[in-house]
């Protein structure tokens, strides 16, 4: 499940990108963050120093040491981007003493700012250093992986997050997993579809690159997230976009559901909506889940018929800034929300009609034809469509296989329904089966 702690901290963007152009191992990347995370308001004077990186690193004061003496030798890559009262330096970390401001004395170590503003910063929670109960010193799991890539791209992962436009990681700057989509079934204002996951990742170019150190292996990079899915760090938001997932514009419209490897209860909350688009989707028989409500690759897609659908697993963090103070994240979780309730309306909407009229359109069905002379003797003058009458769905079961194929709705099992479809081309030898 998330992991929401109260508290969060913020680096800047540009030493972001300096320890990834450094390629900064996992465990100097891990120092940095606990330096970050033990600063006060101002984000720049830590209390933090050998004894916390070796703690929450699970490493010894020696390693820690040399994790501090490569993080003073990082310098911001790009200065012309940084400017301001507080650009004494251009290095990530530096000594009190090099630093000319009476509250130096106060700290352990500076972490420059580099005079950045807010919006060009990124906000990571507390617990990502402290960890909770049922995920302990998660920067040691982070290192136990063994791979300096890993700690670069859940940095970069941390670096894409927007809560605001799509409720996790940004897909179209990072990665996710593709969803075709087929339309399957109209009731009232509403289409029904059904997404279907492909197996590879897509991944943006340079995110590849910079998880790889530069070597583009999209194939690698994919492992690299599969291994923090399975740590606990990350997991899958099946999300209904109002565009194409690599597009820089499209926002997340609500989520159907989450996926860990990691942890199977992820997706059993009261957030996501796979469950209840499948009890409309069931209704116009075309439900994805199996017999007992779970969702594997496949998922129904409910939305107006007028709506663009688009659906991908985009990532999501587990440790997330859940903190009414931090205003951007505040505002991010209120429309995620919003469009949750949204959905829920439209689907009470679709459920209601479906209900009521008991008859939806299924797409791709052959447009009503010709009857076979013994049907049609058997409908009233004038009729296009067939009705048949029974009394149990045991009648339904043993109809031919062919008819059951054009079945478009049926009522509750064991009481009285009329099932109603469409009647195609069928051959007079089928039409005999048919009793009435």
């Amino acid at each position: 499940m998330e992991v929401e702690i109260k508290g969060f901290f913020a680096v800047p963007k540009l030493a972001v990108a300096s320890l990834i152009d450094a390629s900064a191992t996992a465990k100097q990347i891990g120092g940095y963050l606990v330096l970050a995370r033990f600063t006060d308001r101002t984000g720049v004077f830590s209390n933090a120093g050998k004894s916390a990186i070796s703690k929450y690193l699970g490493i010894s004061d020696g390693a820690a040491g040399e994790v501090l003496n490569a993080l003073k030798r990082i310098e911001i890559s790009n200065v012309n981007e940084a400017g301001g009262a507080r650009l004494m330096s251009k290095n990530l970390i530096l000594d009190p003493k090099d630093w000319p401001e009476e509250d130096s004395e106060k700290v352990m170590w500076i972490v420059n700012d580099f005079n950045t503003s807010h919006g060009d910063r990124v906000w990571l929670p507390n617990g990502i250093v402290d960890g909770s109960r049922k995920f302990t010193f998660p920067l040691q799991r982070l290192i136990s992986c063994r791979n300096d890539a890993h700690a670069r791209a859940l940095l970069l992962l941390y670096s894409e997050h927007d809560e605001g436009q799509v409720g996790g990681v940004r897909p179209f700057s990072t990665s996710y997993q593709s969803y075709s989509t087929t339309r399957k079934a109209t009731v009232g204002d509403f289409s029904i579809y059904e997404a279907g996951a492909k197996e590879d990742y897509t991944f943006n170019d340079s995110f590849a690159d910079k998880i790889m150190g530069g070597i583009p292996d999209s194939r690698a990079a994919q492992k690299v997230l599969e291994r923090l899915e399975s740590e606990g760090f990350i997991y899958r938001s099946i999300t209904v976009l109002d565009g194409p997932a690599d597009s820089a514009e499209a926002e997340a419209i609500y989520c159907l559901d989450k996926k860990s490897t990691c942890d199977s209860t992820i997706g059993a909350s009261d957030d996501t909506l796979s469950s209840e688009v499948n009890a409309v989707a069931t209704i116009c028989g075309c439900s994805c889940s199996d017999s007992s409500g779970r969702f594997y690759t496949r998922y129904p897609v409910l939305l107006p018929q007028d709506y663009p659908v688009h659906v991908a697993a985009i990532f999501r963090l587990r440790f997330k800034i859940r903190d009414e103070y931090n205003f951007i994240v505040s505002k991010g979780l209120d429309r995620m929300t919003a469009g949750q309730i949204q959905a829920r309306e439209w689907i009470a909407a679709a459920a209601e009609t479906a209900e009521d009229e008991r008859q939806v359109k299924v797409i791709g069905l052959p447009e009503p034809a010709a009857l076979p002379t013994g049907i049609k003797q058997a409908l009233p003058k004038g009729e296009d469509n067939l009705s048949l009458a029974a009394g149990s769905s045991d009648g339904l079961r043993s109809m031919p296989e062919q008819l059951k194929k054009l079945i478009v709705t049926v009522g509750g099992p064991l009481s009285p329904y009329s099932v109603n479809f469409p009647v195609g081309d069928w051959s007079q030898s089928s039409a005999d089966n048919i009793t009435f």
